[in-house]
C-alpha cells in the first residue's frame, strides 16, 4: 500500500530451488528471500501485479508486501503464514495404511474433507483466472482439522504470467507427448483449466489413496 514498514527476519523455514522461507517479526507473516539469480523483472512485475489484485480467496496464501533490504534492493515478498504441516508429510504418505492414519487421529472422512477444501479453492482461483500450475504435495498445508492453505503462489499462472514450473506426475499426458516432439522438458507452457483439472483429479485421488497414483499398477 506503499507504507514503508520495518521487517525483521527469524529462523529458516525451509528452501527450494527459488529461495528460503523465514519467520519474521510477525508470527502471523513469513518472508520469501529469493536466491540472487531470480531476482529478475518479470518476478518483481508479476508480484507487484499481485499485490494489486489480491484475490481474497480464504486459505491462498497471496503475496502481501514486496520486501526490501536496508539499502533497497528488492530480495522478495511477505505472505500470510500457512498452518500445518505439508500435505506430502501428513495423510498424503505412500505406504501409509488406514492404522497409521488413525493412529495420527485422521479417519477416511478426514481425507475426504481434505479433498474437497482443496477442490473449493481450486473452484474459486479458477473463477478469478488463476491456475496454480505447478500442482504438487509440497505446495499444500493441512491442519488437523483439515483445514488447507495452498502456497508459493508467486509462481501461480497469474495476469498474463506463466507458471515456470511443473511436476511431471501431474502434467497432463498431452503436455508430456508435446515435451517429447519438442525434444524437451518445458514447464513454462501457458496452461488451461482443463490442464489444471487434470493435475487436481490426480491429486485428489493420492489423497483418498494414501498416496497411491491413479496409474500405480501391482504385480506386473
Amino acid at each position: 500500500d506503499g507504507v514503508e514498514e520495518r521487517c525483521t527476519l527469524g529462523e529458516s523455514l525451509g528452501s527450494g530451488g527459488e529461495g528460503t522461507i523465514y519467520a519474521t517479526s510477525d508470527p502471523d507473516v513469513v518472508a520469501k528471500i529469493y536466491f540472487e539469480r531470480q531476482l529478475t523483472r518479470e518476478r518483481m512485475e508479476k508480484l507487484q501485479a499481485m499485490l494489486n489484485a489480491d484475490p481474497h480467496i480464504a486459505g491462498l496464501c497471496w503475496p502481501t508486501a514486496m520486501l526490501y533490504a536496508e539499502g533497497g534492493a528488492w530480495v522478495g515478498y511477505l505472505m500470510p503464514k500457512a498452518r500445518g504441516k505439508e500435505l506430502a508429510q501428513t495423510v498424503f504418505h505412500p505406504g501409509r495404511n488406514n492404522a497409521s492414519l488413525t493412529k495420527q487421529g485422521w479417519t477416511r472422512r478426514s481425507l475426504a474433507e481434505i479433498a474437497a477444501n482443496v477442490a473449493a479453492v481450486f473452484e474459486r482461483m479458477h473463477a478469478q483466472g488463476i491456475l496454480m500450475g505447478d500442482v504438487n504435495p509440497r505446495n499444500f498445508m493441512v491442519t488437523q482439522d483439515c483445514q488447507v492453505s495452498l502456497v508459493d503462489c508467486d509462481s501461480y499462472q497469474f495476469g498474463g504470467y506463466r507458471c515456470p514450473v511443473g511436476t511431471p506426475l501431474y502434467t497432463p499426458p498431452e503436455v508430456h507427448k508435446r515435451m517429447k516432439a519438442d525434444g524437451r522438458e518445458n514447464y513454462g507452457y501457458e496452461r488451461t483449466v482443463e490442464n489444471e483439472r487434470y493435475s487436481l483429479a490426480v491429486l485428489l485421488f493420492e489423497i483418498l489413496m494414501l498416496g497411491k497414483a491413479p496409474y500405480e499398477s501391482c504385480n506386473t
